[in-house]
């Protein structure tokens, strides 16, 4: 493998394992320091929106600048800053604030913008593989971060892990340093400098085709929310599970997902992204209503290995799809808005999830996510062209096959 492939995969287990340490606990630590379910919500959901904001900003300036890497490097050592300032926090103030700014500055910056810089340095007919490659390593260091988490709280506090985090980001940063510097180049003339109303005015370059992906992207994470944040919690009160086999079911989705990332990756780069994103949503409705039939933890597990199929198939072709929709002058605004259909899920499925719960109960609002997998089915199905990778000889030929605009600055010059 090439170095930038080793350097994604080593820079994204480092990242999301410091993910798994530090914003998977956060919700604990905040209860330590005074907060409840109530206030928590109006928290998350403001941190959430300002780093939506800002990370459509931030991809604009690195698109109009042509530079990826300040930004990749600025985002990940403020990230790692911020892990040091949560074991500074005494109340819960200080910890939305630090919160806040960890994802107005920092996560905005480091995530989007690195995937546009893989997306950029790989080439359209590796993309894929490339995009799987890098999303591995993220399973990697999310699974070994997330099951051992809650012993290493549990024995030493839970600042050790912000601590923990915080070296691994630096960690990042030598990857970064060692593997893809040479990589960093300018891929195209800076413009102008880019406001707030310019970022918004911009919406429009991005195409039709990449807001109606966005938008089935939401509704594929709205079924992720809902299965880092619910499942665990059927399995325990619906199906008795203890604590230990519950978390247990629950990793098999992530080590399932490890070995298909980069297959799935590669088998888009043959057959088209499309095929890849449907199978994905469809098999995550199967997933919601096998959930809602299971009956023990044979059932949860058998349906958790789906998960593999799931992530595999949407992140390795959906990542490589944002490469294929939008040209290089627009593509880290169009990677920051794709990462923030996250963002806007953890906001919406919530809400969902409870309220199907408080009227029905946990299984029919298992049934109630599956629809919405087949609503983000419908809108690739309908509102999406691709044709096969392999019938086109370049980007711009792939690009008129897929029904896409191709922009090369060749031709805007």
């Amino acid at each position: 493998m090439d170095e930038v492939t080793v350097g994604s995969f080593l820079y994204n287990c480092f990242y999301m394992a410091a993910m798994g340490f530090t914003p998977s606990i956060l919700p604990i630590y905040a209860t330590e320091l005074g907060a409840d379910v109530t206030t928590i919500g109006p928290i998350w959901t403001l941190a959430f929106l300002s780093g939506f904001a800002m990370g459509l900003f931030w991809g604009s300036i690195s698109d109009r600048s042509g530079k990826r890497m300040p930004h990749i490097v600025v985002g990940t050592a403020t990230l790692s800053l911020i892990c040091v300032l949560y074991t500074f926090t005494g109340n819960i103030c200080h910890m939305s604030v630090v919160m806040i700014l960890g994802e107005m500055l920092g996560a905005s910056q480091a995530f989007p913008i690195f995937m546009a810089f893989v997306s950029e340095t790989t080439g359209v007919y590796k993309r894929g593989r490339s995009m799987g490659v890098f999303w591995m390593g993220g399973s990697v260091g999310w699974g070994l971060s997330v099951s051992v988490a809650g012993s290493i709280a549990e024995h030493y506090g839970i600042k050790t892990l912000f601590c923990v985090s915080s070296v691994l980001l630096i960690f990042g940063l030598i990857v970064v340093k060692k593997f893809l510097w040479k990589s960093s180049v300018n891929k195209f003339p800076p413009e102008k400098q880019v406001s707030f109303r310019d970022t918004m005015k911009d919406f429009g370059r991005l195409g039709s085709a990449f807001m109606i992906f966005w938008s089935a992207t939401i509704c594929f994470y709205i079924v992720d929310v809902v299965k880092i944040s619910y499942v665990l919690l059927f399995f325990e009160e619906e199906l008795l599970l203890n604590r230990a086999l519950a978390t247990s079911v629950l990793s098999l989705g992530t080590w399932a997902e490890i070995p298909l990332l980069p297959l799935l990756g590669t088998l888009s780069d043959k057959l088209g992204r499309k095929p890849l994103l449907l199978a994905g949503l469809f098999t995550s409705f199967l997933f919601n209503i096998l959930m809602s039939l299971s009956q023990n933890y044979l059932h949860a597990g058998l349906t958790m290995l789906l998960y593999g199929i799931i992530w595999g198939a949407f992140t390795s072709a959906g990542s490589a799809f944002v490469g294929d929709l939008v040209g290089e002058q627009s593509r880290a605004k169009a990677m920051s808005l794709y990462n923030s259909a996250f963002s806007i899920a953890s906001i919406i499925a919530p809400t969902m999830m409870s309220f199907a719960i408080l009227e029905t109960n946990f299984r029919t609002a298992f049934i109630t996510i599956a629809i919405i997998s087949i609503v983000g089915l419908l809108l690739i199905l309908l509102g999406v062209r691709e044709t096969r990778t392999g019938s086109a000889k370049n980007p711009k030929d792939l690009a008129k096959h897929r029904g896409l605009n191709f922009i090369d600055k060749k031709d805007n010059n």
